[in-house]
């Protein structure tokens, strides 16, 4: 039998943690932490801090 392989590094790409500018974080590399998410006509996704401020998201949203 064939020793299981981790695959989890090709399916997910590094993500850096990203955090306001008033330095709370949103997106831990896993887990997003902003309480409302939102995606843009062009496919890109912002989270909304608890300062109001909308942050980019490194996720990718895809249409199926």
């Amino acid at each position: 039998m064939a020793a299981a392989t981790d695959n989890t590094a090709y399916i997910m790409q590094e993500r850096r943690e990203v955090r306001c500018s008033c330095n709370r974080v949103l997106f831990d590399r896993l887990v997003v932490r902003a309480r409302v998410v939102r995606v843009n006509p062009d496919g890109s996704t912002e989270g909304k801090c608890r300062c109001k401020r909308w942050v980019r998201l490194p996720l990718q949203y895809c249409d199926a």
